[in-house]
């Protein structure tokens, strides 16, 4: 059975004009769903939240210079 590894996607943003303000715009997360997050130097595990307005992370960390990807299912 072959692995899958999963790749980094990183938070990329462009300007909506009917918002008046940047969203992001690469692929997101579920909500409430945790996730491994890097800043490039460290990773960590972090949960993409929403309050129904904005996406947050639990954490409070600025999505710039982040990416994510899911967090692996542990195999035993």
């Amino acid at each position: 059975m072959k692995e899958q590894h999963a790749k980094w996607i990183p938070f990329t943003f462009e300007y909506d004009e009917d918002l008046g303000a940047e969203i992001i715009s690469s692929p997101t997360p579920e909500e409430d769903q945790e996730i491994l997050i890097s800043d490039g130097k460290y990773v960590w595990i972090d949960t993409f939240l929403s309050n129904g307005e904005e996406y947050y992370l639990d954490s409070n960390q600025d999505f710039r210079g982040l990416a994510w990807m899911p967090k692996p299912d542990p195999k035993f």
